[in-house]
């Protein structure tokens, strides 16, 4: 049977059918069980004047994969598995699934199916390219269109997107403190501009803070009507981030 079980988590919905499985798993093969959680990195391109400019979201995404230990830890206690057993890390996503399991040996990688139609239904992009790539077993667990339905899967539905605002939202807050450092550069009457933008942005954010509370107010299967409302303002929160770079970096 198998010895070393890995769980590639995307700490969003599917986590609470999986962990059931994996838990009933665990006991019948008294195998080890590790989870890993794998963010793509954050470095974006735009094209400014005919240039390609980069730039490198490095407190955001320090923020969002701390946040993504923080549920790690969460998803630990409830399968009961040591710390040394969960790790978040930042890379192409199927690569480094692949890898890790690669280099502990792993014998099972177990991950979540989204796909909705034909080979879909057993296959999402992330599961297509784990079970093409990897040289030890893959169990990729389905979702129906009753799990959809299901009350435990709009909790999970709703508590990821609430994480995942919320890490966004805590690593603008320190992009905006280096924000507002950067105005001691400029001259008074640019950093008189600049401070002006730098507040909006501030209004911005507390207004997509302010959204995301409602939404957490709302029931499981009320808050989608919300949701528009906070990924809008966190678009718009994000671009005026970028045309402030744009104009003064």
């Amino acid at each position: 049977m198998y010895q070393h079980i890995l769980f590639a988590t995307d700490l969003l919905e599917t986590n609470y059918f999986i962990e059931e499985k994996l838990e009933k798993m665990q006991k019948l093969t008294d195998a080890k069980v590790s989870i890993i959680h794998v963010m793509e990195p954050l470095n974006y391109a735009y094209p400014v004047a005919g240039n390609t400019v980069f730039y490198d979201h490095q407190e955001i995404q320090d923020t969002l994969i701390e946040n993504a230990g923080k549920h790690l830890l969460e998803v630990k206690e409830r399968l009961n598995i040591p710390d040394a057993n969960i790790e978040a890390m930042i890379g192409a996503v199927t690569f480094e699934i692949l890898n890790y399991a690669k280099n502990n040996n792993v014998d099972l990688i177990v991950t979540g199916s989204h796909g909705k139609h034909g080979i879909k239904l057993l296959l999402g992009s992330t599961a297509n390219g784990i079970l093409h790539g990897a040289s030890c077993d893959v169990l990729a667990v389905r979702i129906t269109e009753e799990d959809l339905k299901s009350e435990p899967y709009l909790k999970g539905l709703k508590r990821g997107y609430e994480n995942k605002i919320h890490g966004h939202l805590e690593g603008v807050s320190k992009e905006m403190d280096h924000l507002k450092f950067k105005a001691s550069e400029f001259k008074e009457e640019v950093k008189m501009v600049y401070g002006q933008q730098v507040e909006q942005i501030r209004i911005m954010q507390t207004n997509t803070k302010d959204k995301l509370e409602e939404l957490k107010e709302a029931s499981a299967d009320s808050w989608g009507s919300l949701k528009d409302g906070v990924d809008n303002a966190k678009k718009a929160l994000s671009d005026s981030i970028k045309n402030l770079k744009d104009k003064f970096h």
